[in-house]
Formats: C-alpha cells, sequence, structure tokens
C-alpha cells in the first residue's frame, strides 16, 4: 500500500510541474498577444493621424502642383 502512496504522491507531484509549466508558458503567449494587440492600436492611431494630415493638406499640395506644373509649361514654351 506504501507503494501505490508514494507513486500517487509523485504522480500528483509531476502533474503539479507540467500544470506551473503550462501556466508559466501560457502567460508568456498572453503577454505577447497583448503586445501585439497594444502595436496594432498604435499602427490604426498613426494611420488615421497620417490620413487626416493628407486629407487636409491635399488641396494645398494640388494648388503647388498646378503652379509648378504652369511654370514648367510656361517655361517650355518660351525657350
Amino acid at each position: 500500500m506504501l507503494f501505490f502512496y508514494r507513486l500517487s504522491q509523485k504522480g500528483i507531484k509531476m502533474f503539479k510541474d507540467a500544470w506551473t509549466a503550462a501556466s508559466n508558458k501560457l502567460s508568456i503567449s498572453l503577454q505577447k498577444g497583448v503586445t501585439m494587440v497594444e502595436y496594432t492600436l498604435i499602427a490604426a492611431l498613426i494611420t488615421v493621424v497620417a490620413m487626416l494630415f493628407i486629407v487636409s493638406s491635399g488641396e494645398n499640395v494640388g494648388t503647388i502642383f498646378s503652379t509648378i506644373s504652369s511654370k514648367l509649361s510656361t517655361t517650355a514654351g518660351e525657350s
């Protein structure tokens, strides 16, 4: 009977060790997942800010390119 008791104690210890190892690994993978979500949110925020900047300055950029184009065509016509 003592043999089965020791065997069951070893089994319980092995189970606890395996459970602890699996918990630690799961905790690390959950932390990596959280970090990935944070980076995704930061990238989305940067994208939105960039889009707003491009939309707000789009007309100004169009005006600048039109001015350059007209000056180039005027200069090309003179030579």
